[in-house]
């Protein structure tokens, strides 16, 4: 699998990510999340009414240690329990963030270069308002 572990131990799906910030994976013509490939591949099979639930509420993480199955109960009183249930997302920091594309080595880079910030974007695939957030401490504030 295409992941990278991070400092909390997730292990945090590098490849593809839904509109809803999970990580996702081709099989058969369909997509599939990762973190349910993890557990059927790592725990075993999946009810059709039961769910894979993230002990670490990060979205991108497929590490088996970190899912646990549950059904939409279960999922409910989770979100409830850890009060995610208020607008907007759980906000994690760095890369375990459900919406970040660069890794902590890349904004160390980011950083610490003097290349321009227009070739730093497009380097990283990231928007130029990024990479100036990134350098002037609004983004990444942990590093």
């Amino acid at each position: 699998m295409n992941y990278k572990i991070t400092q909390s131990g997730c292990h945090r799906w590098l490849g593809r990510i839904s509109s809803s910030g999970y990580g996702e994976v081709r099989m058969l013509g369909q997509y599939v999340g990762a973190h349910r490939l993890s557990y059927l591949l790592n725990k075993g099979a999946l009810g059709p009414e039961e769910m894979v639930l993230h002990s670490c509420d990060n979205r991108k993480c497929i590490n088996p240690d970190h899912l646990f199955k549950g059904d939409a109960k279960a999922n409910a009183e989770d979100m409830v329990r850890k009060k995610r249930n208020k607008p907007g997302p759980a906000i994690l920091p760095g890369e375990d963030h459900s919406t970040a594309k660069l890794a902590e080595n890349q904004v160390k880079t980011i950083k610490r270069s003097k290349a321009k910030g227009t070739d730093l974007a497009a380097m990283y695939g990231v928007s130029v308002s990024t990479i100036s957030k990134i350098r002037n401490g609004h983004l990444w504030k942990h590093l």
